[in-house]
Order: C-alpha cells, then sequence, then structure tokens
C-alpha cells in the first residue's frame, strides 16, 4: 500500500487483434447443483469463473439427453420434454491443458397444465342454453398429452350467441385455484324440430320440420272388423 492506495499488477495481453486485461481462472463456481425448469422454459447454467474477472478460458457444454433438455455454446438451457439430464460444464485454456475445470448440473425438466381441450364440435338447438355438465374436457399438457377429466359445471363462456345459426367458436374458462385455464369449442346452433301432426283420411300424417326438409310420416289406422 502506498500512501493509502492499494497496489495491483495488470496484465495485458495482445491476441493478435487487440490488446486486453490478461487476469487468469483458478476454478469454476455453480450456483446451484440442480436446476428445475418447465418445457420451453430457457435458464443458465449459473455457472462461473473464479475469480469472478478472470478472463481467460473458454465454457464448453454438454447435455447427457438433449431430448430432454438443450444447451447452447453460451450455455442457455431449453426444456424439452419431461425428464431428469445432467449438464457437464468444462472450462479450458489451450495454453494451460493441465488446468481444465469440469462441474456438473442436474436439470429437471416439467410438464404443466397449459389450458383444455374439450371434445367438439356439439350441435345446441336455437336460442337453448350449452349445458357444460354434457361435455366432455380434459386438462391439456404443455407437451400436448391429456390429463385428468374435467368438471365443467362451474365453467364460463365466452362469445356465444345462441340465437345466430351456425358455426361458432367459443371460449370455455376454468378457474382452478389461482390459475384460469382455457380451450375452445366448436358449437353449431341448429333451429329447433317442430313436429306437426295432419289427420288423413283413415291415418295420421307426421310432418316433421326440419332445418332444410319436410319429412311425411304416414302412419294408417285400419277399423276392427
Amino acid at each position: 500500500m502506498i500512501d493509502g492506495y492499494i497496489e495491483e499488477t495488470i496484465q495485458y495481453r495482445y491476441n493478435g487483434n487487440v490488446w486486453g486485461i490478461y487476469i487468469e481462472y483458478t476454478d469454476v463456481a455453480k450456483q446451484n447443483d440442480s436446476i428445475s425448469m418447465l418445457i420451453g422454459e430457457n435458464k443458465t447454467t449459473g455457472v462461473t469463473r473464479v475469480p469472478a474477472n478472470a478472463t481467460t478460458g473458454t465454457f464448453t457444454y454438454e447435455s447427457s439427453d438433449e431430448t430432454i433438455v438443450s444447451v447452447t455454446e453460451n450455455g442457455i438451457l431449453q426444456g424439452l420434454k419431461a425428464g431428469t439430464a445432467t449438464i457437464t460444464i468444462t472450462l479450458s485454456d489451450s495454453t494451460r491443458p493441465n488446468d481444465t475445470k469440469t462441474t456438473t448440473v442436474t436439470v429437471t425438466v416439467s410438464d404443466y397444465i397449459t389450458g383444455l381441450s374439450i371434445t367438439g364440435p356439439v350441435d345446441l338447438t336455437q336460442g337453448k342454453t350449452l349445458d357444460l355438465t354434457k361435455l366432455e374436457a380434459k386438462y391439456l399438457y404443455r407437451s400436448g398429452a391429456l390429463g385428468d377429466v374435467v368438471d365443467l359445471t362451474d365453467a364460463t363462456i365466452t362469445g356465444l350467441n345462441a340465437e345466430e345459426l351456425g358455426e361458432q367458436t367459443i371460449i370455455i374458462s376454468l378457474v382452478s385455484g389461482t390459475d384460469t385455464f382455457s380451450g375452445e369449442l366448436v358449437v353449431n346452433v341448429v333451429k329447433s324440430k317442430v313436429g306437426l301432426y295432419i289427420g288423413i283420411g283413415g291415418g295420421v300424417a307426421a310432418v316433421v320440420a326440419g332445418a332444410a326438409a319436410l319429412i311425411f310420416v304416414f302412419v294408417i289406422k285400419k277399423k276392427p272388423v
């Protein structure tokens, strides 16, 4: 220490293009031994040089199962499917072949619910109320897998006009704890069928008025002999 100042020696090296500060690494440090993440999520390995201001060495990364979690050359992890894999991190310097440092991190990737899968399309008579209890629905996971059957009794409907004929895509939402899960359903609103009975001679004609046609059904009544 000179006059209250700390003396520090700083090395510079020329890499062929520019001069830069040269501080050798002595080891590697990691924030955690294990990392938990979701499918589609990105995280870093949390592995750094020791000391933190070291400027030497190059990191390389390897995943034991790249179908579960991939890792970029910059150490960015991405969860791909549910499972566990080991990431091996190596810090090396070609000028110091005997000073290679290696560590590992265990990564666990989990699937999660993203919404509802509702079986459809369904027909709805014009002017009627859609009975949610008769619909078939399951939880839909990020991976595309289907989960448990869902009770839609307390669900809500958005986008349905029961007076408008034709197909409509509606949203059905269900609150579960602090989360809200939604799914689409195609509803086909159709005209109600009206039945008329007309006496014709010794029989009865049943006229059923449908959305596109009239159907006549004749029932012949015979007199007892």
